[in-house]
């Protein structure tokens, strides 16, 4: 049996979560830009975005990835070819704390991800996404964060990468479906540095001269004896 023959029931199901495309931006999207070549060789990014400063100390949260389909078929994603996103240092000095720590605890399929049993791979799930249409694909749990707990990286240099990966096959018009292809999103981060505080100088207190009580001191005492001795015998001489 023909994939296309299932597709019918399948646009069916699809229109019955009614899915819309997104009209507005949402927290969590991102500016799109050039890919570095860099990112390409390390990461194979095929799309990449602008996810603005991180700074260290700072808990990043709420985070989730929409996914349009710009393509003339329907994309058939299967839930056992999907890998979850990751987030990944630039720097060897960098480093994350992941709360919770498993990947399967922090991310979560959106609501929109509505899986069925697949006609094609017995024992897996799939999604039919119809052409033109936009979903959020995937979605952290409430309170799940990454922070950034460390950083060599200079202010205003990438610091971090969040990958964002999604596995399909495109339904083409022979009613079979292409070979899967997995599209990598880049989201890069870069880092926010600020300098630390000068604390104030404290003013130096005056120094307290300390009375001498050294050899100097017993010299002086002995002439004062001396001479107050020697006017007491000039005063007793007079008196004489």
């Amino acid at each position: 049996m023909k994939r296309a023959i299932i597709s019918a029931f399948a646009a069916t199901v699809f229109a019955a979560t009614a899915m819309t495309e997104s009209a507005s931006a949402k927290i969590g999207e991102y500016e799109s830009i050039s890919c570095d070549p860099a990112y390409v060789s390390q990461f194979s990014c095929d799309q990449c975005f602008d996810g603005g400063t991180w700074a260290v100390g700072e808990t990043k949260t709420d985070y989730f990835d929409t996914w349009t389909n710009t393509l003339s078929g329907s994309q058939i994603i299967y839930q056992n070819n999907q890998s979850l996103p990751s987030v990944h240092p630039l720097d060897t000095g960098t480093q994350f704390a992941s709360n919770p720590e498993d990947p399967k605890k922090f991310w979560k399929f959106a609501s929109d991800i509505v899986w069925t049993d697949s006609v094609t791979n017995v024992g897996d799930k799939e999604f039919e996404l119809a052409t033109g249409k936009q979903v959020t694909m995937y979605e952290s749990e409430l309170g799940a964060g990454y922070t950034l707990s460390s950083t060599n990286v200079k202010d205003g240099d990438p610091v971090a990468v969040l990958l964002f990966p999604l596995s399909y096959s495109t339904l083409l018009d022979s009613g079979t479906e292409s070979d899967t292809k997995t599209h990598e999103e880049c989201v890069i981060y870069k880092a926010k540095i600020t300098n630390p505080a000068v604390p104030t100088p404290k003013p130096t207190p005056e120094k307290v001269t300390s009375p001498k009580t050294g050899p100097e001191s017993v010299v002086m005492f002995m002439l004062a004896l001396m001479a107050g001795a020697a006017i007491l015998l000039v005063a007793s001489r007079r008196k004489a």
